[in-house]
């Protein structure tokens, strides 16, 4: 569940939790503040965040 409000842009108590659920560049944009690295897909699946400098 950490993991799905994650993708949804909502930060949890305890991310730790969630860190398996999420993939490395996930992780860092939703919880470093790093650049998107890859196209970040949505809880719904859908493309939700875009690599940086991509149009």
């Amino acid at each position: 569940p950490g993991a799905v409000m994650a993708r949804q842009g909502y930060y949890i108590g305890n991310p730790a939790r969630s860190r398996d659920h999420l993939s490395a560049a996930e992780w860092d944009y939703w919880y470093a503040c790093l650049p998107a690295r890859e196209q970040l897909l949505g809880s719904d699946g859908l493309p939700l965040i875009r690599r940086r400098g991509s149009p």
